[in-house]
């Protein structure tokens, strides 16, 4: 009986000690980030719905309780992706970016249209919007393309039918129209292009011809109607058209304005009422939080979406796998950069493009997305745990 035990034993110790190496072999800084993102994302969505919850569904926690489901299939999806081989998820990169193509081809015939938009799929009970899949099975699949690209400096003219596939999805997407996600699908793609060491004078060629497409978009009528043009006026003088096209910068300046340094108190945003800012609780919730914590509150959310860059940097760098590295830097950048532009419509610097704020804004698909997103890239900085060599003995 003694040998059943020990064997029993061993076996016992051998999984406690997998599913600890597991654990301590992702990064700590990179982990850190990610709950401290999702935390805030949290309390911000309860702040900024309790009131709209109570009065429309008569459950002040409505939100909340759907952003906590949401966030809790998230982190199962971070946690399963995150053990998955890198050597797999390059693997199934094409099939997953071909997928995630066909579902967005397949909105203008059979999705959902929203608020002036068709962006979503609905399957039963679920909602889909196939462009924020795009957004990161694109810079993946792209990176297992550069990466078995083995020179040192790369040319995208022995890329260009890959390349030119994503370029035409980027403009499906603004075709939804979904401007912002396009824009955070062209970063990623642009910091995926970058990190593979393309010549730079064909990346500038890209950008310059990406910032012209979008001020023609931005300038040109939209099925009669010239709303861009009218959003990119808003911005220059928010003040001008308070009731029409620069309604939604001038509600969320006078939220920050009202928050000051240190903000109103948790809870206390006059904003998030009916008649101020708009969509309060997913495309302008950095403008609650801003009235509620503060000049003080908004600069922490930067920096923690900052620490998420530098960490995504040292990671890309630190992998010595192409496109692992690759990877690493085009879903880090597209997170970011969404982060960035949502805060910088907020603040009325850019027109609006109608886009979350990742890990923040109250959505299902963003939060989940994200969060699957994030364990691709915990899969592929992922440190080789050390063996134990008393149990290989």
């Amino acid at each position: 009986m003694t040998g059943p035990a020990i064997i029993t034993k061993r076996s016992i110790s051998d999984r406690v000690h997998e599913m600890l190496s597991s654990w301590t072999s992702l990064d700590g800084r990179f982990m850190a980030v990610v709950v401290a993102l999702v935390i805030a994302g949290i309390l911000a969505v309860t702040s900024s719905s309790f009131a709209m919850a109570l009065s429309v569904h008569d459950d002040a926690w409505f939100f909340t309780r759907k952003q906590l489901g949401s966030a809790a299939l998230g982190v199962v999806c971070f946690f399963v992706i995150s053990n998955i081989p890198a050597s797999l998820i390059r693997r199934f990169a094409p099939y997953a970016f071909g997928l995630s193509a066909i579902l967005l081809l397949a909105v203008p015939f059979i999705g959902r249209a929203a608020l002036g938009a068709k962006r979503w799929l609905f399957f039963g009970p679920i909602q889909l919007q196939p462009s924020e899949i795009v957004k990161f099975t694109a810079v993946i699949w792209l990176a297992a393309i550069l990466s078995s690209d083995r020179r040192r400096v790369k040319s995208m003219l022995q890329h260009w039918i890959q390349i030119g596939v994503i370029g035409f999805l980027i403009i499906m997407t603004e075709r939804q129209p979904d401007l912002g996600t396009a824009l955070c699908i062209g970063i990623g793609v642009v910091a995926t292009l970058f990190v593979a060491n393309i010549h730079r004078s064909q990346i500038i060629a890209i950008i310059l011809v990406g910032a012209c497409g979008v001020g023609y978009l931005v300038f040109a009528p939209q099925g009669g109607h010239d709303y861009r043009s009218g959003r990119f006026a808003a911005v220059a003088d928010p003040g001008k058209d308070r009731d029409g096209a620069g309604m939604q910068n001038w509600r969320s300046l006078v939220a920050l304005a009202n928050g000051g340094a240190t903000g109103l108190g948790l809870g206390q945003s006059r904003e998030k009422r009916r008649g101020g800012v708009p969509m309060q609780r997913t495309d302008f919730i950095f403008a609650v939080v801003g009235e509620e914590v503060g000049l003080v509150g908004t600069l922490s959310l930067l920096a923690l979406y900052l620490w998420l860059l530098m960490v995504g940097i040292n990671l890309s760098v630190r992998s010595t796998d192409p496109f692992s590295r690759y990877a690493i830097a085009g879903i880090t950048s597209s997170i970011v950069g969404q982060a960035l532009l949502n805060m910088a419509v907020v603040t009325s610097i850019v027109p609006a493009t109608g886009i979350p704020l990742p890990l923040v804004s109250y959505g299902g698909t963003s939060l989940v997305l994200t969060l699957a997103a994030l364990g691709v890239v915990a899969a592929l900085s992922r440190r080789k745990p050390a063996r134990n060599m008393g149990m290989e003995k």
